[in-house]
C-alpha cells in the first residue's frame, strides 16, 4: 500500500467518532444513574457501528467492481475487514456498558 484510499479515510474519521462517543460513555458511566447523556453516546457508537457495516460492504463491493488488481483487492478487503472489526469492538465496549447500567438500575 502506497497511498491510503479516500474510503479508508473515511472509515477511520467514522471511527474516530466512535471513539470519541465511547470514550464520552465510559467518561459518564462512573455517574450513570444520574447521567442524562449516557444513552445518546450507547445509541450514537451503534448508530455509527451500523453506519461502519454499512460502509464496509459498500467499498469492498467498489473496490471489487473497479479493481483488476488481485493482491490490491486481497490486500484492501484485509484493511477493511480489520477496520470493520474496529467499528465492531467500539459496539461491544458500549454494549457491555449498556448492560451493566441494565443489570444495576
Amino acid at each position: 500500500v502506497r497511498v491510503i484510499k479516500e474510503d479508508a479515510i473515511k472509515f477511520l474519521e467514522l471511527i474516530l467518532s466512535a471513539c470519541e462517543e465511547l470514550i464520552g460513555a465510559f467518561k459518564e458511566f462512573k455517574n450513570f444513574k444520574k447521567s442524562k447523556g449516557i444513552h445518546e453516546k450507547i445509541v450514537k457508537v451503534n448508530k455509527l457501528e451500523e453506519e461502519g457495516d454499512n460502509l464496509y460492504t459498500e467499498i469492498v463491493r467498489k473496490l471489487h467492481l473497479t479493481s483488476l488488481d488481485a493482491i490490491e483487492i486481497m490486500t484492501w478487503t484485509i484493511a477493511y475487514n480489520r477496520l470493520e472489526k474496529c467499528s465492531d469492538a467500539c459496539e461491544e465496549a458500549v454494549n457491555v456498558i449498556e448492560s451493566v447500567i441494565m443489570k444495576n438500575m
